[in-house]
């Protein structure tokens, strides 16, 4: 499902992370999103899809796992839709991918994040 969402788009810079169990945006996440908003809002970019995917570390029951991370790239969307960016999609990848190893505090935070993705 990833791979069919994020045919012929491309990764953007901006990743967004979480705590452990948590799906709140952080201040810093905030201005990330306004950011990324107003980027979107430049008009080579205002056809642009947004495709969010969220992601979890492998701590817990994988059902619990890609709910959360569905709720993490829901957390961006609705941000983004109050900065009137309204092209978007989620997905939940739940622990799926890893970037780092989840057998460490610091791999399991950097697998804790919501992707963006452009068309």
């Amino acid at each position: 499902e990833m791979v069919a969402a994020t045919r012929d788009a491309r990764r953007a810079s901006i990743t967004f992370r979480f705590q452990t169990g948590s799906d709140i945006l952080d201040n810093r996440a905030l201005r990330d999103v306004r950011r990324l908003a107003a980027f979107l809002r430049q008009p080579e970019n205002r056809d642009a899809e947004v495709i969010l995917l969220g992601f979890a570390d492998a701590v817990g029951p994988y059902e619990q796992n890609r709910l959360l991370s569905g709720n993490r790239a829901a957390s961006v969307v609705q941000q983004l839709a109050l900065e009137g960016i309204s092209r978007t999609r989620a997905l939940a990848v739940s622990e799926e991918l890893p970037v780092a190893c989840n057998d460490t505090a610091e791999g399991r935070a950097l697998n804790r994040r919501v992707e963006v993705w452009l068309r």
